[in-house]
């Protein structure tokens, strides 16, 4: 992993662009998250350091949460807070120190969003994760994770910071996307605790659907597997599965979005599976 950090002194932001590589010897990361930690302290007017006592907030239609000092001038609170750029379905989760996570499962149930949520408006010394996913990285692959930390002395200041930030990355820099989030593949066990027997595509439920709908399949030995959304034209509108899987009982989720995530027209799409020679196909009504 490199990053590179851009800050103008005229500015109240800087711009920390992570890039992170998966080693080609690597074995494939499939379903992981990409997180960006902050406990930021925000000292009183007299400049004391009273954590205890700050607060969180939101901007940016929830994506930048930032924090303040509680006891701070309501015509005059300084704050600090942090966004992911190129994206507007990032993870946001908030706690209070005494909640901090003790071990790796609880941080990942963090980045996953998997946590009550605090309350923002109690005072506590306050931290915040900001996380986006899951991706998956193949052996060689790279992915560019660009966060903005931004300063202000009120609200609409600091998401005009952001803006500045973003047109920064997107205009000056020309920084490539976020890799496409991927849907999270869910491996079951059948009730008698056996390998499926044959390959197979069920139907989806629920079907019509909105918001989404989840698609099961059944893989009797490790194979490489497709799994692709087609609209009624024939075009490939997102694939959901396309990597070498165990045998087993799968299900996946789509919420009716392309590759880009945009959300599609209402109407009918296919669902084909591919493993080998075996193909199959199932009809998906989705309803806005």
């Amino acid at each position: 992993m490199a990053q590179k950090v851009y800050h103008f002194n005229s500015a109240g932001h800087a711009l920390i662009e992570f890039f992170i590589t998966l080693d080609a010897n690597a074995t494939a990361l499939n379903d992981v998250y990409l997180g960006f930690f902050a406990d930021i302290d925000v000292p009183n007017a007299d400049n004391s350091d009273t954590p205890a006592d700050d607060k969180i907030g939101f901007a940016k239609n929830g994506q930048a949460p930032f924090i303040y000092d509680n006891v701070a001038k309501a015509e005059n609170t300084p704050l600090l807070g942090a966004k992911i750029l190129g994206t507007d379905k990032a993870i946001v989760v908030c706690w209070p120190v005494d909640d901090e996570p003790t071990d790796d499962a609880g941080w990942y149930a963090r980045l996953r969003g998997d946590a009550d949520q605090f309350n923002g408006d109690t005072p506590a010394d306050a931290r915040f994760l900001l996380s986006y996913g899951p991706i998956s990285l193949a052996p060689g692959e790279s992915v560019t994770f660009p966060v903005a930390v931004a300063q202000a002395e009120n609200v609409a200041a600091f998401a005009g910071e952001l803006v500045d930030a973003e047109k920064f990355y997107v205009d000056g820099l020309k920084g490539p996307a976020l890799k496409k989030i991927m849907p999270v593949l869910e491996q079951f066990a059948a009730e008698s605790n056996r390998l499926p027997e044959r390959l197979q595509l069920y139907k989806n439920y629920p079907n019509p659907f909105n918001p989404e709908t989840k698609i099961r399949f059944d893989i009797p030995r490790a194979q490489p597997v497709l799994l692709t959304i087609y609209n009624a034209a024939g075009q490939r509108v997102k694939n959901l599965v396309d990597r070498e899987l165990a045998a087993g009982s799968y299900s996946i989720r789509w919420d009716g979005t392309n590759d880009s995530g945009d959300t599609l027209a209402s109407g009918i799409y296919l669902a084909v599976l591919r493993a080998g020679e075996f193909v199959a196909r199932i009809k998906l009504t989705y309803l806005k």
